[in-house]
Parts: C-alpha cells; sequence; structure tokens
C-alpha cells in the first residue's frame, strides 16, 4: 500500500500557501509551491519527499546532486574519488552498467565561470566534490535526474527575463456531432 495522498486541487492550494509562507522549503512564491505538490502528485511521489529532493533555481525545477547521488548508488552505480582538496576534486564515476568515466572540476573552473561566492569561499572541496558528482552522474547516468536539470545546471543559467504570459481566453465547449456514414 502506498503513503502517496492525492488531494484535490483546493486543498494543494491551502497547503501550498502554508508551504510558501513558512518558508520551510524556500519557495519563493505560492505558486512555486503548488506547483511542486502537482508535480509530486504526479510522479507519483510523497510531497514532502518531493520539496526535500527538488528545489527551484532560476526559476526552473532542478534535483539536487546528494537526491542524484542518492538514486544513482540505489541503482548500483559507485564512486571512487582520486583527489579530493580545496583545489581539485577529481573522481571515477561507475555506471550500474559498469560504463564508467573520470570527472573533473577544479576552482580555476569554477572562478571562470563566476560560481566563487560564499558557499564556494566557506567550503571549496565540497562545492568542488558537488560539481564532480553532479556532472559525472548527468553523463553516465542521466536518469538519475528523472529528465530534471541538475542543480548546476540550474545555477549556470542565466536568469531569464520574466515574459509577459498569454492572456487565457475562455472559450465555449462545442459537443462533436454525429456523422453518419453514407
Amino acid at each position: 500500500m502506498s503513503n502517496i495522498i492525492v488531494r484535490p486541487l483546493p486543498e494543494l492550494q491551502v497547503i501550498s500557501k502554508a508551504i510558501y509562507e513558512s518558508g520551510f522549503y524556500g519557495f519563493k512564491n505560492q505558486n512555486q509551491a503548488f506547483t511542486a505538490l502537482i508535480a509530486s502528485q504526479d510522479m507519483g511521489m510523497n510531497a514532502t519527499r518531493f520539496c526535500q529532493d527538488y528545489h527551484i533555481i532560476n526559476n526552473r525545477p532542478s534535483k539536487k546532486t546528494e537526491t542524484a547521488f542518492r538514486d544513482f548508488k540505489k541503482a548500483g552505480g559507485r564512486v571512487k574519488w582520486i583527489e579530493t582538496t580545496e583545489q581539485i576534486a577529481k573522481a571515477e564515476l561507475i555506471a550500474p552498467d559498469n560504463d564508467s568515466i573520470i570527472m573533473e572540476y577544479t576552482i580555476k573552473q569554477a572562478e571562470k565561470a563566476g560560481l566563487i561566492k560564499e558557499n564556494w569561499l566557506k567550503n571549496p572541496a565540497d562545492m568542488l566534490r558537488s560539481r564532480v558528482l553532479s556532472k559525472g552522474i548527468k553523463a553516465i547516468y542521466p536518469q538519475a535526474y528523472d529528465g530534471f536539470l541538475s542543480e548546476d545546471e540550474a545555477i549556470d543559467l542565466d536568469i531569464i527575463e520574466e515574459q509577459p504570459k498569454e492572456e487565457i481566453i475562455e472559450c465555449e465547449t462545442i459537443e462533436p456531432k454525429n456523422i453518419e456514414a453514407d
């Protein structure tokens, strides 16, 4: 028996308001929380698990690196760390089908990409390892990301100017007529 609770849309709206206002999962508006709840139901996931495993970066849903890593390992993937310092992270990632890739990320690459901000200054080795994992897993076992962007891909996207939304026009539903064949 599943612990997934399918809720009607009005109930989801109330829950999304509470989630947004609590600030617990970091949604920037109620619509993000509402969309996350709908996505969790569509994916057959518990809403809490979905909110813990995915987040919104630059207005895009993304799967957290640690979540993709968990799914990679559950499927039988492995990681062998070759080097991990505050200057470089390098690892061999071995997919469940035994394909492998050596992936590395350096502090120079992070500087060139304009990533060096607070987290990078405080925990450079952790941030480098995270980049190696997300890029390596995406390259060798993309199904761990369920079709979502990785955190790194979402961070690397330029913030897109919000485009005006098209107006939705209500229209009358027309019932099809039965046409008899000659």
